[in-house]
């Protein structure tokens, strides 16, 4: 009775650890829920900011196609949005000059937010000289902010071309150029007194030009910022360069007539006029292009908090969330692979045979350790067979076992896995490559449960659950002829498939972090930052080799890292390389080709036999040598 009461107790304490944790885990998913909806709203309104800045804005995938452009591209430039979207390549509608456009490819990937000028073409075929700096989003896009600097370039090259020409050999002469020009003009002379104007400084400034000619030009400039602005133009006025015409851009603070202070791009300018020397000054207000620079700064700031604190919360949460505390070992919060462990604790507890599918490397090996773990069999072995691994002589000797003197070589008695797995479960992987001849044989045992030693007569009882796995199209094996019918459908009872790495690329800083975790504890480094970058071409490369190539990578990233900062180093240029050229869709038959020379190199260029490559594509030798003979592939 008393023990009674103390399980009784013992399960009303669980029910209640139970309750708590799901109350915990309930409370991280709202949490997880708020942060991601304040992310959308937040990714929204730095998509509206880049819509209706005052300054050209577009963004660039990993792949250099165009997914965004804002209103000012278009009246900058000419081509509509659609038009630089649609474009397959849109650097070629700008660049036209391949080593030009090769330059800005690289600066785009820098992504170091310095400004840059080039000569970008417009619609009409005109050249815009323009400024441009490229910053990075969380998710590897690429963002471009532009400012055109035509206008200001054009006056800078009227005045060196009338310099050279000595065009300008009076002040009145002088003033009639610059006059009617767009930009804000101001000109001293050697005493860094106004001499010229023009209507735009009127109009940036707030003065007219009768009442500013003559004054200091310390007058246009804030107090706190007059002797670093007289310094730069008194060098421009005290220079001894020979040229007559020397320029230089700066960014100054500018104080209208009001006293509101302004930013300007200023491009400083001396010209020697007879026996004058006169500083000209060409301004450009600056203020929205600031205010557009800092909205986008803060917007983009924001997102990143936000996305970075997605993440942890979802590595957290993936630390609390175990689906009936049953799966420790497996990483995933997709919604394809919730729907696998669903089905796992569907037939755990029963002794149905289970067939596993899913492409290499997707962690086959795993669910049936999961399956088995919950079953009633767990204090019984997991017994695990490779069917690919073993010579078609060896691998019934394997599975059944042999008696002494057997065969050459036998020279004791050997008990085979289904024995040892007896109370227990057999997992045969890549049941696909099993021979035709023991498939009959592996048949026998599931249909009766009981088998025969290779060199014996006595029949051996055995009760043993089978888990099988395969990467192969079973059912089209069955069609060729090339695995029996009744084994298939005898295996086909509970069918699991798995969905591949590239499938669930969610899973992708999940499982980073936990294979960094692991080889960190392993090879006893501590590394506790993984680099966006890094987690960006990680999360775009295809993975071919899905769970087990990504946990090979981290692995040797691990090993290679010197601090605390995971590094990948000549990997992260392989996978970028790779992951962007993998999502440019080629031809079928180049696709084709593509494959079939891989199986041939992997099987060592043997096209029959069990491990050729007819059989590794599943297709039949005649076919195999008529499509290479179709495709052009010959044996080097």
């Amino acid at each position: 009775m008393k023990d009674h009461d103390k399980t009784k107790k013992q399960l009303i304490e669980e029910l209640k650890a139970q309750r708590k944790q799901l109350a915990q885990i309930q409370e991280l998913e709202i949490k997880q829920r708020r942060v991601e909806e304040a992310l959308c709203l937040s990714e929204e309104q730095f998509r509206t900011i880049c819509e209706n800045a005052p300054v050209m804005i577009d963004a660039f995938d990993l792949n250099g196609r165009c997914i965004f452009a804002n209103r000012e591209m278009e009246k900058r430039l000419g081509w509509t949005r659609e038009q630089i979207v649609a474009c397959d390549d849109p650097l070629t509608l700008f660049y036209p000059d391949p080593e030009v456009r090769a330059n800005v490819i690289e600066t785009l990937k820098k992504a170091d937010g310095v400004f840059r000028e080039y000569s970008v073409r417009a619609k009409d075929g005109s050249a815009r000289i323009q400024q441009w700096a490229n910053f990075r989003l969380p998710n590897g896009t690429f963002i471009s902010v532009g400012y055109d600097v035509t206008e200001q370039k054009e006056v800078e090259r009227v005045l060196q071309a009338a310099s050279a020409s000595k065009l300008f050999d009076s002040e009145a002469r002088f003033s009639a150029v610059l006059d009617n020009a767009g930009e804000a003009i101001v000109s001293i002379d050697n005493s860094q007194r106004i001499i010229l104007f023009n209507k735009g400084a009127e109009k940036t400034f707030g003065y007219s030009a009768d009442e500013i000619k003559g004054k200091p030009f310390d007058l246009l400039i804030p107090l706190r910022f007059q002797e670093s602005q007289r310094r730069l133009v008194g060098e421009f006025s005290g220079s001894e360069k020979e040229s007559n015409y020397i320029t230089a851009r700066r960014e100054i603070i500018g104080r209208r007539k009001n006293g509101t202070e302004f930013p300007a791009d200023a491009s400083v300018s001396k010209l020697e006029m007879g026996d004058k020397s006169i500083v000209t000054v060409i301004l450009s207000d600056i203020t929205e292009r600031k205010r557009s620079e800092q909205s986008l700064r803060d917007a983009l700031d924001e997102v990143k908090r936000l996305k970075n604190r997605l993440i942890a919360e979802n590595l957290y949460l993936q630390e609390e969330i175990k689906l009936h505390s049953n799966f420790e070992e497996i990483i995933s919060k997709d919604t394809q692979f919730k729907k696998v462990l669903y089905k796992i604790e569907q037939v755990a507890a029963t002794r149905s045979t289970v067939l596993i599918l899913g492409e290499t490397g997707t962690g086959k090996e795993l669910i049936a350790r999961a399956i088995h773990n919950l079953s009633p069999r767990k204090t019984r072995p997991l017994v695990k067979v490779n069917c690919s691994a073993l010579s078609s002589t060896l691998i019934q000797s394997e599975l059944f076992g042999h008696e002494k003197g057997a065969f050459t070589g036998a020279i004791t008695q050997n008990i085979g896995r289904f024995e040892l797995a007896d109370g227990g479960t057999l997992f045969l992987d890549e049941i696909g490559d099993l021979p035709l001849d023991l498939q009959s044989k592996l048949l026998r045992v599931l249909q009766e449960g009981e088998f025969e030693r290779v060199g014996g007569g006595q029949p051996i009882k055995v009760d043993v659950r089978l888990i099988a796995a395969t990467h192969r199209d079973l059912a089209s094996a069955v069609e060729r002829g090339n695995f029996r019918s009744d084994l298939y459908y005898r295996l086909n009872v509970f069918p699991i498939s798995l969905p591949s790495l590239r499938e669930r690329k969610g899973d992708i800083p999940l499982l980073v972090q936990h294979f960094v975790k692991k080889y960190s504890v392993l090879i006893g480094k501590k590394i506790d930052e993984i680099p966006q970058e890094a987690m960006d071409v990680l999360r775009i490369y295809p993975w071919p080799g899905n769970i087990r190539e990504l946990e090979n990578v981290i692995e040797r990233a691990v090993i290679i890292s010197k601090g605390p900062v995971l590094r990948l180093g000549e990997t992260m240029d392989l996978l970028r390389q790779r992951g962007i050229s993998d999502t440019n869709p080629v031809s079928l038959a180049a696709a084709e080709r593509k494959h079939i020379l891989l199986a041939l190199e992997v099987s060592g260029w043997k096209i029959e036999g069990q491990q050729g490559a007819a059989v590794r594509l599943d297709i039949n030798p005649n076919t195999l040598r008529s499509r290479m003979k179709k495709l052009g592939i010959k044996k080097p």
